[in-house]
């Protein structure tokens, strides 16, 4: 046989050969589309589209790639776990909180007050996850990913408050989950408003204060009506990234385990971000006189950590007396 041909034979035998292996789960290009809980223009989005999506694009060598979809104009926040399950969105962005509805521990998570620090928070995370995994995927098909932002919660007033026994009775906006327990624990009666409508409640007298993250009243400017903070942290609250379980599956082990470990690099530079944010804001909003603190004696600082661990475990007992004491021994044993 010619040798010219020979080689052209085997030439076309390997390329056929090569082009009917199956292909490698992290060669598959994924166009994964992401829903959120906060509108695109918040700085809570925009930590997550500036900084993750670039990161997985980047990380993954293209092969997935995150395409906002909507945010809570299109689809509500209760409603992103079902849209998820049903492949509307592929990735969200909630607060564990928004979500206690359908699972209750992961508002543990959330905003239990004691054992935090923003420094902790990358190893408590990645361990409470490894609890909490299990009970997103049964109940609601859907998988934690990152922590996408994390905040320290104070109390704000509309007047001065010069004793903390000043809010007993006080009607004090906090959001669902863990928070309201938080708040009861310190006298004061929690109201559920949604984030949009805070400024008005206040505005109004609907409510004579708010458990609200510096970064909250800095972007709704509700410094304009509820200037007087406490001094010492009432809870937590946090933005958690999640996957549904149909589309975590389809990446196959490769894109996940890269997956997995972009996030949690994402995690760990989140958490130094927003405590940057969290001390920027405290220094600036203070010196501009556009907030006031009220700072505890000794005694009083102590009672406060004491009324706030109480209400906290009351809610941790009440939303799960089985797993929640696990959540806060890890909180307690990576502090």
């Amino acid at each position: 046989m010619d040798k010219k041909l020979v080689i052209k034979l085997i030439s076309f035998w390997c390329v056929i050969s090569f082009l009917s292996i199956p292909a490698l789960a992290g060669d598959k290009k994924f166009l994964l589309n992401v829903g959120s809980a906060w509108p695109s223009t918040t700085e809570i989005a925009r930590n997550f589209t500036n900084n993750l999506f670039p990161m997985i694009q980047k990380g993954t060598r293209e092969n997935i790639k995150l395409i906002w979809k909507s945010g809570p104009e299109l689809i509500a926040a209760r409603d992103l776990p079902s849209s998820a399950a049903a492949g509307v969105i592929d990735i969200f962005l909630s607060s564990p909180g928004y979500l206690a509805g359908q699972v209750k521990e992961g508002a543990i998570w959330d905003a239990y007050p004691l054992y935090r620090s923003y420094e902790s928070t990358p190893r408590q995370f990645a361990e409470i996850k490894k609890v909490l995994d299990p009970i997103y995927e049964k109940k609601t098909k859907i998988k934690l990913l990152a922590m996408n932002n994390i905040h320290r919660f104070y109390i704000w007033t509309k007047e001065p408050v010069h004793s903390i026994k000043e809010l007993q009775g006080r009607k004090i906006r906090a959001h669902g989950g863990l928070v309201p327990y938080v708040v009861r624990g310190i006298g004061a009666v929690p109201t559920t408003i949604p984030t949009a409508e805070v400024y008005m409640a206040l505005e109004r007298g609907v409510v004579k204060g708010s458990a609200r993250p510096l970064t909250s009243l800095s972007s709704y400017k509700e410094y304009e009506v509820a200037r007087y903070g406490i001094n010492e942290t009432i809870t937590w609250g946090t933005g958690l990234v999640y996957i549904s379980m149909k589309s975590w599956k389809k990446l196959g082990a490769q894109l996940q385990d890269e997956l997995m470990a972009i996030c949690q690099k994402f995690t760990e530079v989140s958490a130094e971000y927003w405590q940057k944010r969290h001390d920027d804001l405290k220094k600036e909003l203070t010196s501009q006189g556009k907030i006031e603190w009220y700072e505890m004696s000794a005694k009083e600082r102590n009672e406060w950590k004491e009324l706030v661990a109480a209400g906290g475990m009351d809610g941790v007992k009440t939303l799960s007396h089985t797993i929640g004491p696990k959540i806060v021994d890890i909180f307690k044993k990576y502090k």
